[in-house]
């Protein structure tokens, strides 16, 4: 399997990218032509085996750019992550991993924004960030309203069953982790 990044020469456009089994060069720059518009050399195609740390990073989400080189500046010659990189960090917490189902019970669930080194919480960061939850109920998304970096939110309920945040991406932060714990009966 290939990680790959398909993109217009002239205007460094990335019009496809993603994951194929195999491909014929000459071939695969005639379909970019005949879908996109152009002729096939209008294309440059950058490739890279799927164990590439590159390429699990791509296939995780996380935001790439192409580096442009050759004499025209015309060809991939790598990808780079520093738009991801410089992204702040997403970190959750849970004062328990289980909590009873009878509504009074709860979990404290504590959410901090890093420093994209993760040296410290970044303490200027205030506004609200919705986290993905999945809940007994399904999925939803828990908001919560940050100061100085940090939130809590406490999380009760009277349905038994497990609870997960932070299954995914969320724009703009790097997640770092995420929790799960039930409520039990």
């Amino acid at each position: 399997m290939l990680f790959y990044i398909a993109a217009k020469k002239a205007d460094k456009t990335i019009v496809e990218s993603g994951f194929r089994s195999s491909f014929n060069l000459t071939d695969f720059r005639a379909a970019l032509a005949a879908n996109y518009g152009g002729v096939p050399a209008d294309y440059y195609v950058f490739s890279t085996d799927e164990t590439d740390a590159r390429a699990q990073r791509a296939k995780k989400g996380d935001e790439l750019s192409p580096v442009w080189a050759g004499a025209a500046m015309d060809e991939i010659s790598d990808i780079e992550f520093s738009k991801e990189d410089a992204k702040p960090i997403l970190r959750l917490a849970i004062d328990k991993i289980s909590m009873m189902a009878d509504g009074i019970d709860k979990v404290v669930v504590t959410a901090s924004i890093l420093l994209p080194d993760k040296s410290a919480i970044d303490n200027t960061f205030e506004g609200s960030i919705d986290i993905p939850c999945i809940s007994p109920l399904g999925a939803i998304k828990a908001r919560f309203q940050f100061l100085e970096g940090e939130a809590r939110r406490e999380i009760s309920s009277d349905i038994p069953g497990p609870w997960a945040f932070s299954n995914g991406k969320i724009s703009g932060f790097r997640v770092d982790n995420s929790i799960s714990f039930d409520s039990i009966y």
